[in-house]
């Protein structure tokens, strides 16, 4: 049963009828006879007390508690919410031979005004000194892209002003919000992990900083496919081979398993040796055979396989697209705990069979026919619906068997999902609208849309017809 605590007027008549019985006698109707007084004070101290213990009450529980209390429990689960961190670049200015930069000179990005520390003192090499700064604030406000430029905040003999950024060791961010950290903590709660399961790769990927959401699951990240009539095979040195087709392209590697169909003799799963840009060699004996029929080649999964999509804070990037180097950084955190520096997958697990990659956000277009509401607030009403329809989109999120839960499912775009949506925007208003509808291209509607893997979904805009 709910708590429902009493209003200040319940408590002041059920304290004043408690003076009254514990000295039996009536208090005066006067409002500021004493007794009438007392009540009304503890009257507002006792509404106080109720309303801080069910704050507490909420405090104490995953679902419900906010900021230090929802730090306590989920470091009560080993689970820390991601600290803020600033921006760590690398890069390189000109000097001249013997050149020395001191740690102490500091740098100004000239995209974004931010100022930047030199984490060590360099000399110059090969014409250049190449270094490591760190923003001094936290944040993504320090973030800058591979090729953008800095200047030199102190003049130094023999150092260039400028600087280039040559790569992005670490991205700046904010510390993890309420909602993204008690989503995790949730996730530590209800799942088991444990011999490097789902759950064991979604809470490494997710402890690293900027990661708002990591999907994983096994096999590859999709299947690559290689179609033609020019594939033809040679036994000599177990080779598939192709006069047209660049098979590096269609990225095999060493150690995939290609699946070969539509040959006449060869049909078969095949470890790969080695990959070149007309040839694959095999790890097994094949027959020689001439092209021809139309052959098929897929870069199959095999055991072991794993595959992690990470979706990237908003700060970093509005659609969640995870950059370069927050990959690598999910990719050293699933396979070395930095806090032990040990491996962490299980024996037979190797970095060379893990694939870490961005999410992709898929573009929705909606439409709303034969709107009517009151022309004063129309145009308010259509910015509303645009707002509560991308929402709608992006807070669809892929779902994993065994891993996610069944009544946190959240994974089907339907167009009666999106009509609710719409009408709980016009209903209020006494407002109405004729069809509602969405797709993929604009004009051409779908009854509904399953979320693929790590495939996320915004809107590209409501047209109102």
């Amino acid at each position: 049963m709910a708590l429902k605590i009493p209003t200040t007027q319940e408590l002041k008549d059920l304290f004043l009828t408690n003076y009254e019985n514990s000295l039996n006698q009536s208090v005066p109707l006067i409002p500021r006879a004493f007794l009438r007084v007392c009540a009304a004070i503890d009257a507002l101290l006792g509404t106080s007390l109720f309303r801080f213990a069910a704050e507490r009450v909420l405090q104490n529980l995953a679902l419900t508690a906010t900021d230090e209390d929802l730090d306590r429990i989920g470091e009560n689960y080993g689970v820390y919410r991601r600290p803020a961190n600033a921006a760590n670049l690398e890069i390189e200015a000109d000097a001249d031979p013997s050149a020395y930069l001191p740690s102490t000179v500091d740098w100004v990005g000239d995209a974004n005004n931010e100022r930047y520390k030199a984490d060590a003192s360099v000399s110059e090499a090969g014409g250049v000194v190449t270094l490591d700064i760190t923003a001094r604030t936290t944040g993504p406000a320090g973030n800058l892209e591979v090729s953008d430029t800095l200047t030199i905040g102190t003049q130094t003999p023999g150092i260039s002003t400028v600087g280039t950024v040559t790569a992005v060791n670490e991205l700046g961010v904010e510390k993890e919000s309420d909602e993204s950290y008690r989503r995790r903590i949730l996730t530590e709660i209800r799942t088991v992990g444990g011999g490097g399961n789902s759950a064991d790769y979604r809470t490494w990927a997710e402890q690293t900083t900027g990661v708002e959401n990591a999907f994983p699951y096994a096999g590859k990240p999709r299947q690559y496919t290689v179609t033609g009539s020019d594939i033809f095979f040679s036994s000599a040195d177990n080779s598939i081979n192709s006069t047209t087709t660049d098979f590096t392209d269609a990225e095999f590697a060493v150690g995939h398993a290609v699946n070969v169909q539509g040959s006449a003799s060869n049909d078969g799963i095949y470890a790969i040796n080695s990959v070149a840009a007309n040839k694959m060699t095999l790890a097994a004996t094949i027959a020689n055979e001439g092209a021809g029929p139309t052959v098929v080649c897929d870069n199959e999964s095999l055991p072991g396989d794993r595959t992690v999509f990470v979706e990237a804070v908003s700060s970093i990037d509005p659609d969640g697209i995870a950059p370069p180097a927050l990959l690598a950084s999910v990719r050293d955190n699933i396979n070395t705990n930095p806090d032990t520096g040990r491996t962490r997958p299980p024996l037979g697990e190797t970095d060379e069979t893990l694939f870490v990659e961005s999410i992709e956000r898929t573009t929705f277009y909606f439409e709303v026919r034969d709107l009517v509401v009151d022309p004063a607030i129309q145009t308010q009403v259509e910015s509303d619906i645009e707002t509560a329809l991308d929402e709608y989109a992006r807070e669809m999120r892929p779902f994993i068997t065994g891993l996610d839960f069944e009544s946190d499912k959240n994974n089907t775009i339907t167009d009666l999902t999106v009509s609710s949506v719409v009408q709980d925007i016009i209903e209020p208003v006494g407002g109405s609208a004729g069809t509602v509808g969405f797709g993929l291209v604009v004009g051409i509607f779908i009854p509904s849309y399953v979320l693929k893997q790590g495939e996320m979904a915004k809107s590209g805009g409501v047209i109102f017809v």
